[in-house]
């Protein structure tokens, strides 16, 4: 790096950027007073270039949950965020994709990903039933974009074909082949619901159901008892999340003795409330116990998941 005298008599600074991937290409960088006094004031940084973000071509096709392969360049190696939207065959505009998760983590649109001046590579679950519809069939466009602390410019179009109405579980295990590909598990291998990677005490097949992350100890997230004051009394609740369109069963039931033949569900012991949409294709979901708390000494709530 070198000072560069300027004719009005202020001084800038020159420099290479090498990056370690290519070191056969170098960029001339110049930065002019203004910015080199802007990144002593804290208030901006001295070199930050745009990062750039792709929709791979593989995978090209999807269900009800999809994989997205997406691809980040950034010259500084910051971490960046990222954006999805996909748009339908024969329009014009752009909408937002729903992400469930970016390489096994909940998506947030300030999750920051990895990204090297290389390029890195991160797959996404987008809930393509969540936005398409439950029987859409035909081919969109995807696209991204990165955000560190500047964004860059949307990718092209990429076409992704979509099949809402199914939602590939190659081994039947209740789990779409995208979501345990994500995660670390095999969309060949029937038995691997039952593995508890992050030793939460809850199943990778649960964990899923209940839009859990099987790879971070997360059991704030498990189904909640409440009560709510009406007329008649304290009613007891039952509240979980789940994926919009998991494509499983989901059972409220009440026991006041814990035995096996005492388990009660339907609409004489439960009503369900109205979903909550949480973002992210996920949901929370409120049950009712129609009885009042007077009513029994003791009760105990659960939900049943099955595929």
């Amino acid at each position: 790096m070198e000072v560069l005298h300027e004719a009005n008599g202020s001084e800038g600074l020159v420099g290479l950027l090498a990056d370690p991937a290519t070191p056969h290409l170098s960029q001339l960088i110049y930065w002019t007073p203004e910015s080199i006094e802007a990144a002593l004031n804290g208030t901006a940084p001295i070199l930050n270039n745009l990062p750039s973000a792709r929709v791979l071509t593989t995978p090209a096709q999807g269900g009800a949950y999809s994989a997205v392969g997406v691809r980040i360049w950034d010259a500084e190696a910051h971490g960046s965020s990222l954006e999805l939207q996909y748009q339908r065959d024969g329009e014009t505009t752009w909408s937002n994709a729903t992400v469930n998760t970016a390489d096994g983590a909940t998506f947030q649109p300030t999750l920051k990903l990895t990204s090297q001046p290389s390029g890195t590579s991160h797959t996404l679950v987008w809930n393509a039933a969540a936005n398409l519809g439950p029987t859409f069939s035909g081919t969109v466009l995807l696209r991204t974009r990165a955000t560190d602390s500047q964004t860059g410019d949307w990718s092209p179009g990429m076409p992704y074909a979509v099949n809402t109405s199914t939602n590939l579980d190659t081994d039947q295990d209740g789990m779409p082949d995208a979501w345990e590909s994500v995660i670390g598990l095999s969309s060949s291998n029937p038995l691997d619901g039952s593995s508890d990677n992050d030793k939460d005490g809850v199943s990778a097949f649960l964990e899923y159901a209940l839009a859990m992350n099987p790879n971070l100890s997360d059991v704030p997230l498990l189904p909640r008892l409440g009560t709510v004051v009406k007329p008649d009394g304290k009613h007891l609740t039952l509240t979980y999340q789940r994926p919009i369109n998991s494509g499983l069963t989901y059972t409220a039931e009440r026991s006041v003795t814990l035995a096996r033949e005492t388990w009660q569900s339907g609409i004489t012991v439960f009503q369900e409330l109205t979903p909550l949409n949480l973002g992210n294709g996920v949901e929370s979901v409120t049950v009712e116990d129609v009885n009042p708390m007077t009513a029994s000494p003791r009760a105990w709530l659960r939900i049943r998941v099955s595929k």
